[in-house]
C-alpha cells in the first residue's frame, strides 16, 4: 500500500527544492564572483600592458611619420627653390626678348620711313619676296 503524499507536504516539498535552487544560485554567484576576482588582477595587468605597448607603437609611429613629413617638407623647399630660381632665369629671358622684340619694331618703323623717304613701292617687289620666302599666312600652293 502506498501513501498518499498530503497537501502541505507537496508544498513543503515545493518549498525545499525552490530554497535548493535559490541557495545554488547564490552560492554559485558567490563563487564565480570570487573566481572573478582573482582572475581581475591579471587580466587588468594584461590589458594596461597591452595599452602601454599599443600606446608606445602610437609614439614611435608618431615620431617615424614627423621624421618622412620634416624629410618632405625639406625635399620640397629644395624643389621650390630651383623652381624659383628656373622662373628668375625665365623671367630675364622673357625680358631680353621683349626688349629685342621692341628694338626690331624700331627697326622695322625706321627701315620703313627711309624706303617711303626714298620714294620705294614696295608692292613692286612682293614677286622677290615669294621668291626668297613663303608669307607666313599665305596658303600652300597643291602644285607644289
Amino acid at each position: 500500500m502506498q501513501i498518499q503524499p498530503t497537501s502541505s507536504g507537496t508544498v513543503e516539498q515545493t518549498i525545499l527544492e525552490l530554497a535548493k535552487f535559490v541557495a545554488s544560485g547564490i552560492v554559485g554567484s558567490f563563487l564565480t564572483w570570487l573566481n572573478l576576482r582573482k582572475k581581475l588582477k591579471p587580466e587588468i595587468q594584461a590589458i594596461e600592458a597591452g595599452a602601454a605597448k599599443t600606446y608606445a607603437e602610437a609614439r614611435h609611429l608618431n615620431g617615424e611619420t614627423l621624421s618622412s613629413a620634416y624629410e618632405r617638407i625639406e625635399e620640397l623647399y629644395v624643389i621650390a627653390d630651383a623652381q624659383r630660381t628656373q622662373i628668375g632665369r625665365l623671367q630675364i629671358s622673357l625680358d631680353k626678348a621683349v626688349m629685342n622684340e621692341e628694338f626690331l619694331e624700331e627697326e622695322v618703323k625706321w627701315l620703313n620711313s627711309v624706303l617711303t623717304a626714298a620714294g620705294v613701292d614696295l608692292k613692286k617687289y612682293g614677286h622677290m619676296r615669294q621668291l626668297i620666302r613663303p608669307r607666313p599666312d599665305a596658303k600652300e600652293d597643291p602644285k607644289s
